[in-house]
C-alpha cells in the first residue's frame, strides 16, 4: 500500500511539474523554415554566329569585264548540217550579294534562259546553271580562261532525254563570241554559233 501511494504521489507531481504555471503565456508554436531553392546563376547570351565569308573576288573580276546588255545574232544548227538564223537580247550583271553572275537571255522566237555562274574556291572551278523556258536545264563545270577561251563541260537534261554538252565562249571587249556542242551518236555535233554585242 505504502508503494501504491508513493507512485501516485510521484505521478501527481509530475503532472504538477509538466503543467505551465498559472498566468503563463502559451508556448509560441514555431513553424520549420520554408525551402528556399537557390537560383542559378545568369549566363551571358551566346555570341553571335561568325559572319559569312565574302564572295570570292574572281566572280566581280569577271563580272566586271562581262556585264551589260548586248545583242545577238547567230545560227542554230538541225543535225543535217542546215542551219536557222538566230538572234536575241543578253543581259549580264553580278547578283545574289555578289555570289553570282546571272546571264539571261530572250531569243527573238521566244525562248528564254537564265544563266547562274559561280566560282569555288576549293575546288578552283566554276560552276553553271542554265535553265530554260522550255523545262530543259543544263550543269556545266569549266577551269575558267584558257588562252582566251572558256571551255563549260556538262550535261543538259530535256524532255527529250539527256546529252553531254560542251560550251566554248570568247569574251572581247565589247562583245562575247559563243558556240555550243552535243555528243550525238557518238560524235560531237555542234548546236548553235552566235556573236552578242554591246
Amino acid at each position: 500500500m505504502r508503494s501504491l501511494a508513493l507512485l501516485l504521489i510521484s505521478t501527481v507531481a509530475y503532472a504538477d511539474q509538466a503543467q505551465p504555471p498559472a498566468g503563463a503565456p502559451a508556448p509560441v508554436m514555431t513553424r520549420p523554415a520554408p525551402h528556399v531553392v537557390a537560383t542559378p546563376p545568369r549566363m551571358p547570351p551566346p555570341p553571335p554566329p561568325p559572319a559569312p565569308p565574302p564572295p570570292p573576288s574572281e566572280i566581280a573580276a569577271l563580272a566586271s569585264k562581262v556585264a551589260g546588255s548586248y545583242t545577238c545574232k547567230g545560227v542554230t544548227f538541225v543535225g543535217n548540217g542546215a542551219s536557222t538564223p538566230m538572234t536575241g537580247k543578253v543581259g549580264i550583271k553580278l547578283a545574289l550579294g555578289g555570289a553570282w553572275i546571272v546571264v539571261t537571255f530572250a531569243e527573238t522566237a521566244g525562248v528564254t534562259f537564265d544563266d547562274y555562274r559561280t566560282f569555288d574556291p576549293v575546288a578552283k572551278q566554276w560552276h553553271r546553271f542554265v535553265l530554260a523556258s522550255t523545262t530543259g536545264y543544263t550543269t556545266y563545270t569549266s577551269l575558267g580562261d584558257t588562252g582566251g577561251t572558256w571551255t563549260w563541260e556538262g550535261t543538259a537534261t530535256a524532255p527529250s532525254g539527256t546529252m553531254q554538252v560542251r560550251d566554248h565562249e570568247t569574251p572581247g571587249d565589247r562583245q562575247l563570241n559563243a558556240w555550243g556542242e552535243a555528243l550525238l551518236g557518238g560524235n560531237w555535233q555542234k548546236l548553235y554559233e552566235v556573236t552578242c554585242k554591246r
